[in-house]
């Protein structure tokens, strides 16, 4: 179980702190790490984690190095230079981790020509409710993950140093039994 800290960090999701708040809660000695979350192209929450006395208000402005080669779908390895600048707003403390942890979400930015990394998952998104505001279509938009799961009758697989498989199988007759059983959406049934 996480370890309760006590700050000024509400938690309530509707205060937004300010660089100069989440500076000064880093430096009273409470906080141990400073946690930058940003989301890849399949929607994994990715993180890179600072001691927090490490944390600077540059970091706010010039971002915190990141190798974006190794995260799915950003770059290639001769353009995987990127930065990430954190959201002061998105700050809040972890109630996960065990030692202290200030977390924010981070824009990721292309230090080669400044501007911000166009495959970001959180800048398209953004760019989208703009674009949503600016042509009056709406002023809120809501984004969720699409949840989706498969039932399968077995599943083998194996991985070598030469050779690789996978076997799905899946009896299209157990989904038939399965449909006849479950009541249809809006029909009123009877026992």
């Amino acid at each position: 179980m996480a370890k309760s800290t006590k700050t000024n960090v509400k938690s309530n999701g509707n205060a937004s702190m300010t660089i100069q708040e989440v500076l000064d809660e880093c430096g009273c000695g409470k906080i141990k790490m400073v946690d930058f979350k940003f989301v890849d192209l399949s929607g994994t929450l990715q993180h890179v984690s600072i001691p927090a006395d490490k944390l600077s208000p540059d970091q706010f402005e010039e971002g915190h190095g990141l190798d974006g080669s190794s995260i799915r779908g950003f770059a290639h390895i001769n353009e995987s230079d990127m930065l990430l600048i954190p959201d002061p707003s998105t700050a809040i403390i972890d109630p996960i981790y065990q030692i202290p942890t200030m977390s924010m979400i981070c824009n990721v930015k292309d230090p080669g020509n400044g501007q911000r990394y166009a495959r970001d998952p959180r800048h398209v998104a953004q760019k989208a409710e703009e674009y949503l505001r600016s042509t009056r279509i709406a002023d809120t938009a809501y984004f969720g993950p699409e949840l989706e799961f498969f039932v399968f009758d077995s599943v083998r697989f194996d991985q070598g140093q030469n050779y690789g498989f996978y076997h799905l199988d899946f009896e299209r007759r157990n989904l038939e039994l399965w449909k006849q059983r479950r009541p249809q959406s809006g029909t009123p049934t009877t026992k």
